[in-house]
């Protein structure tokens, strides 16, 4: 799971670079003066990154994995009261923290009382998590579905206990197929609240109690391509639907997740003992922080480029080098945020 989240914290990071700093697929084949092939294969390379706005889904999966994965085969029943301590104290600081910091970094560049003015008055929405994005932080969009969707986790885990998992994730995708067709006739505010991506969290709760139980089964490669075809398919309706597209991405890292988990359970090595999977883990323990600050920073390092350079960059692979500044108030914001905030946390068990 550390793997999964240091993937795809870096990956979103990656898309919203590709749309900040980098000059675009189409501006750079526009382009009337001639182009050198580090910059042509870095255009092929940006354009991969396109796709990567979708790794948010595999956060929920990965998110329905964890927070169920302990009480996954547990008789003892679940302590609500402690749950939702945990939860709170897990994500509400370093969010509260990560909009502080986007007010600050978007009144940097400008001094405009105006600008920030206009911050403060979506703040109380922001602070309250009854909405996450902020004009120069669209990442945070994820975190009040995130909030919901542990409020409504004692419903699932009694459901399941009550009712059996066939059942509920029956109730489940009813909810969310029927939220995918209010999203379809264009409710956009159906968007950005949890029932439409409900089965996708569900779907890891699924894959954290069969895997607990090694009850998990084996997955061919044909699945592989089913899950390339479900990617697909989303990413090709991402302009017509882009709400109801969330529900093959979500399919897509399910199966993917579940054709993963079976593997490393057969695999006869230690993961780590592969060149850059100990990196990737770094990236998997600061990926919260990573995702709640990159695009802020990237909004400053995007200003500097621009008054500095006088435009976008034409080389994706520079653009690149200008994503560390990212990593390191990520680093940062770890260790003085999000460490002591979750140590605090195990303290309820």
């Amino acid at each position: 799971m550390d793997l999964l989240r240091g993937f795809a914290a870096v990956g979103v990071m990656l898309f919203h670079l590709h749309n900040t700093l980098w000059i675009g697929w189409h501006h750079f084949w526009a382009l009337s003066a001639p182009t050198s092939v580090i910059q042509r294969i870095g255009a092929w390379t940006g354009q991969l990154s396109d796709p990567m706005y979708s790794l948010v889904m595999l956060f929920f999966v990965i998110s329905g994995f964890c927070i169920h994965y302990p009480n996954a085969g547990n008789k003892a029943g679940l302590c609500v009261r402690s749950f939702y301590c945990r939860r709170f104290l897990r994500i509400y600081p370093p969010y509260f923290a990560a909009i502080f910091l986007s007010l600050a970094i978007a009144y940097l560049p400008y001094h405009s009382l105006s600008l920030f003015g206009f911050s403060q008055g979506m703040l109380l929405g922001n602070l309250l998590m009854l909405r996450g994005d902020l004009f120069n932080n669209g990442s945070l969009w994820s975190l009040p579905v995130e909030m919901e969707l542990y409020l409504v986790y004692p419903l699932l885990y009694f459901g399941v206990r009550r009712f059996g998992w066939v059942r509920t994730a029956a109730v489940v995708s009813a909810v969310s197929l029927g939220a995918a067709g209010i999203a379809w006739q264009g409710a956009a505010w159906n968007g950005v609240h949890f029932p439409l991506y409900w089965i996708i969290w569900f779907s890891g709760m699924m894959l954290a109690e069969f895997w607990r139980r090694e009850k998990l089964p084996r997955l061919n490669l044909r699945w592989l391509l089913a899950a390339i075809g479900a990617g697909t398919a989303a990413h090709l309706m991402r302009s017509a639907q882009p709400a109801v597209m969330w529900l093959p991405w979500g399919l897509c890292y399910f199966i993917l997740t579940w054709l993963l988990l079976t593997r490393i359970r057969e695999a006869r090595f230690d993961l780590r003992s592969i060149p850059g999977v100990r990196c990737a883990l770094f990236f998997g323990a600061i990926s919260y922080s990573l995702y709640l600050t990159h695009a802020p920073v990237l909004g400053i390092t995007r200003w500097f480029v621009l008054n500095v350079h006088g435009g976008p960059l034409i080389n994706y692979f520079i653009s690149v080098l200008f994503s560390i500044p990212s990593l390191l108030i990520a680093v940062a914001f770890y260790l003085i945020i999000e460490k002591p905030s979750h140590r605090l946390a195990r303290r309820f068990k």
